[in-house]
């Protein structure tokens, strides 16, 4: 784990000292200013950033949906009054009533018009189209961190690139805890102490200014 009195997040180290790479900047500047890794960071990096973006722009289109639409739904009543549930799909419907009574009936049409009401929402608020930019952009995010993976670093910049997507796109990010993650960071925080651009006690980057 990495000491709580460090000043600077992880995320934000790595970023500062891969662009100062990438600029040429700090110790061990030819190195890493001709590591193609550190290159193809940079280019994964907005390709990131746009994935992030239209994910949030998705999520807010789908808050809206729920908040005004609903998800496509039906309360349904027992014929004793005692008991309710609520169905999402045609067969929870008949499953519940176990017949094709008019109460079945009423509630199948009940759930395919709201079911219409969402399917025109999603299309008229953009929000299909949203989810297909979204895996646009995720597709695309991959492809390059798959080309970046194959290449073989020639500078500790561009390990420290790999590092930073490994953990990026991992299933759990920067700050969990459970395993790998506290041990990739550990060796994430080694790659950045040794290449010489950062003040690992303080986590303030030596090329700052």
């Amino acid at each position: 784990m990495v000491d709580a009195d460090h000043s600077m997040s992880l995320p934000v180290v790595i970023r500062r000292q891969l662009l100062s790479a990438a600029a040429g900047q700090g110790s061990g500047k030819r190195q890493a200013n001709t590591d193609d890794v550190v290159s193809e960071w940079r280019v994964w990096r907005k390709a990131h950033a746009r994935t992030l973006h239209m994910c949030r722009r998705q999520q807010r289109l789908e808050r809206r949906l729920l908040e005004t639409i609903g998800f496509p739904q039906v309360v349904l009543h027992s014929r004793t009054g005692q008991g309710t549930m609520t169905a999402f799909s045609a067969a929870e419907i008949e499953a519940f009533f176990d017949d094709n009574s008019p109460s079945c009936q009423r509630a199948k049409a009940a759930l395919a018009a709201h079911q219409a009401r969402w399917e025109a929402a999603i299309v008229k608020s953009g929000y299909s189209a949203a989810l297909q930019d979204e895996a646009s952009a995720a597709e695309h995010e991959q492809v390059l961190a798959a080309r970046l993976y194959a290449q073989p670093a020639s500078s500790l910049a561009g390990i420290l690139a790999k590092l930073d997507i490994l953990l990026r796109q991992g299933p759990f990010g920067f700050t969990d805890d459970e395993f790998p993650c506290p041990q990739l960071r550990a060796v994430t925080f080694d790659v950045a102490r040794l290449s010489g651009r950062c003040d690992f006690h303080g986590m303030r980057t030596l090329f700052e200014g």
